[in-house]
This record gives structure tokens, sequence and C-alpha cells, in this order.
């Protein structure tokens, strides 16, 4: 309904910003790769940089590309979580600086004929 209100906030506002919260709750931890991923980093060490599977190099290879994976993820939600965070305080300061609805003035007119079958004047104030 417009103009509805919560906190300061259009309610429709707060309702985006609850369900992405919700959305991006269950990207809170970093998992270490799955199988799949495990096995796309491993090809990158031995195609890339020559690593032998089962090797110490190897094994340090999957491991630091994973570490690198679960960094750039990290990251990446901090800044996802920075512009919901600056997009929230803009909303905020939006609604603080719009006025708030008021229905348009009432407009009363008066209408006058002068003699039958000439126009009619309106006069609105």
């Amino acid at each position: 309904m417009f103009g509805q209100r919560f906190g300061g906030m259009p309610v429709k506002s707060w309702k985006y910003l609850t369900i992405a919260a919700v959305l991006l709750s269950g990207c809170i931890t970093e998992q270490p790769a799955n199988p799949q991923q495990a096995q796309r980093l491993g090809e990158t060490c031995q195609a890339t940089y020559g690593f032998v599977p089962g090797s110490d190099a190897y094994a340090q290879c999957v491991f630091q590309l994973d570490q690198r994976r679960i960094e750039t993820n990290q990251r990446r939600r901090q800044a996802i979580g920075q512009a919901f965070s600056d997009a929230g305080k803009q909303m905020q300061e939006n609604a603080r600086n719009t006025p708030a609805y008021t229905p348009p003035r009432q407009v009363n007119c008066t209408s006058r004929q002068s003699y039958a079958g000439a126009p009619v004047y309106t006069n609105c104030y």
C-alpha cells in the first residue's frame, strides 16, 4: 500500500532487504573444495604448473588454489554485504529526505452561463 513505512523505510524495501539477507545467509562460511572443484584445481595444477598427481607439490598447489578460491569468495561476499549496507543507508537517507505524501488540495469550481445558448464559463480556485 502506498505510503506504508517501517523504521523510516517503505515496507516494500524492507521486504527486498529481508529476502536478500536470507539468500545470502547460506553463504556465510566457505567450505573446502568439493570433489568436483578439487578435481578442477588438480587439473590446473597438473596442466598449468606441471605437478604430478600424488606428489607433495601437487597437494600444496591444490591447497593454495583452494585457499585463493575461498579468499576470493570471502571478498565477494564482503563486497556484496557492503553494497547492501550502503543501499540500506541510502534508502534510509532518502526516506528521511522525502516529504510525506500529501493529497492534492481541494479545488472549487463555479460555472455560469451568461444567457441561454452562450458558452459556460468556469472559474476554479
